[in-house]
């Protein structure tokens, strides 16, 4: 039977804002008797970092007015557009496709939207490939979340493991079990609070955990973060970084405990609401959990969540894997979206029905412009 061969880059810009991860993803897939994914793997990948002016303007993104905000979402297209053809010539590759997440600016499902911004017409212009965006707006229509989306990778690429724990901007966790509802959500912040801690010391992160290791934990602090209404709504449910500025920041800032203390604490917090959430939902006594994104570098969150589950067998995988499993996932999304196939699960995210998101925007890619 035929196998077809797929290169498909993914961007990834997350709120953490260290950067886009944008990665090459070749997958193996043969469509008869049924779609099935032979092989894939990463061909190539980086963070292309923020200018400063880049970076400010994305830090103080929600204070521009109606016009402003439709004039960054135009340009951060073309800034997209830019580093894509920049790594293709970097790396001799040809992409089929680009898949792009875009930048998170507003997430707000309770009132029917989801917004990122680094418009894909405009990546398509710069780059000339076609651009599949917009992932999160026909879920919000059809009533749900709009989040998450980890599931469709976990569950196509990643059968092998029962956890699987985002350590971003945002924590989330997917529990994938057979004969079972996959259960999916947004746990807490992370990295962004992390991160923004580590800024008052002067760095642009934590390296391997180091300045919270020095710290000890808040109890008061720890109990007022740990009281945040968010943790007491049922799935599904996801979080908008909003909400994380407005209504979590300032219960840390308000905080009189050294840096070290609030970053320790927070480390805390984080490892106890992953064990709670693995109490509740996993099925496996002795599960294997797989760990990816930034805050897996971090040693000492890595240790903290270990100690939360004695039994269970904690994998943190390569580097590759750990810092581009996102942008992974947003090249499986744009594969599935080309063949019509779901890759947004309703009982994930709450919507009416399970579905093909994203929008395409045409470029010179004459495979994949025959198939749409």
């Amino acid at each position: 039977m035929p196998v077809k061969r797929w290169n498909i880059i993914g961007l990834m810009s997350g709120s953490s804002m260290d950067g886009v991860d944008i990665a090459n993803c070749c997958f193996e897939i043969q469509q008869e008797p049924k779609f099935e994914i032979l092989n894939w793997d990463i061909s190539a990948a980086e963070t292309i970092s923020y200018s400063s002016s880049q970076l400010d303007r994305l830090k103080n993104v929600t204070n521009l007015n109606s016009i402003q905000l439709i004039e960054f979402d135009r340009e951060l297209g073309s800034i997209f557009g830019d580093m894509v053809k920049i790594f293709c010539e970097k790396h001799k590759i040809i992409p089929d496709l680009v898949a792009s997440h875009g930048h998170t600016v507003f997430h707000l499902p309770s009132k029917g939207f989801s917004f990122q911004i680094g418009h894909p017409s405009n990546i398509a212009a710069q780059c000339g490939f076609t651009v599949i965006g917009d992932f999160r707006s026909t879920d919000i229509a059809l009533g749900g979340q709009g989040a998450p989306f980890a599931p469709i990778a976990d569950l196509y690429l990643f059968k092998q493991y029962d956890v699987f724990i985002n350590l971003g901007g945002i924590v989330n966790i997917s529990f994938i079990k057979a004969d079972n509802p996959i259960i999916a959500y947004d746990i807490c912040p992370g990295n962004q609070v992390l991160d923004y801690l580590a800024r008052i010391k002067g760095y642009e992160y934590d390296a391997e955990g180091d300045i919270a290791s020095k710290g000890v934990n808040d109890v008061k602090l720890f109990k007022q973060l740990l009281d945040w209404p968010y943790f007491d709504f049922s799935v599904p449910k996801s979080l908008d970084n909003t909400d994380i500025k407005n209504s979590f920041l300032p219960i840390v800032n308000q905080s009189k405990g050294t840096i070290e203390d609030k970053m320790h604490t927070m480390v805390s917090l984080i490892a106890l609401l992953i064990g709670k959430a693995i109490k509740i939902n996993c099925l496996s006594k002795n599960p294997k959990i797989l760990i990816t994104g930034g805050g897996g570098h971090n040693i000492f969150l890595i240790e903290k969540i270990k100690e939360q589950q004695v039994n269970a067998n904690v994998v943190v995988p390569e580097s590759l894997l750990v810092n581009f499993k996102e942008a992974l996932l947003i090249a499986l999304m744009g594969l599935l979206r080309i063949y019509h196939i779901n890759n947004v699960l309703c009982s994930v995210t709450g919507s009416k029905e399970d579905h093909s998101a994203g929008a395409i925007y045409l470029g010179t890619s004459k495979v994949a412009n025959e198939i749409c």
